[in-house]
């Protein structure tokens, strides 16, 4: 079941570990429902600035996912720095 981004108007859901246990059919779904989300409020003259944050977020993790792999973020960024 592909996760849904229901976002409001006070402040964003996603976390790193979320947007990291989404297959890639999720993120993308996810991504494709934000933009039409933005476009939709844009249209009606909303406030889209929470959307904005939220699609930045999903469009962050795919281009790591591009970049880096799909196992990028749960190998190297929640590794805790012993240093």
């Amino acid at each position: 079941m592909p996760a849904t981004i229901e976002a409001t108007e006070e402040e964003s859901h996603l976390t790193r570990e979320t947007l990291s246990t989404m297959s890639d059919r999720e993120l993308n779904d996810s991504l494709s429902d934000i933009t039409r989300k933005i476009r939709m409020f844009r249209k009606n003259g909303k406030d889209t600035k929470v959307f904005e944050v939220e699609y930045c977020y999903l469009e962050d993790e795919s281009q790591r996912r591009a970049t880096y792999g799909r196992n990028f973020v749960s190998r190297n960024l929640y590794k805790k720095r012993t240093r």
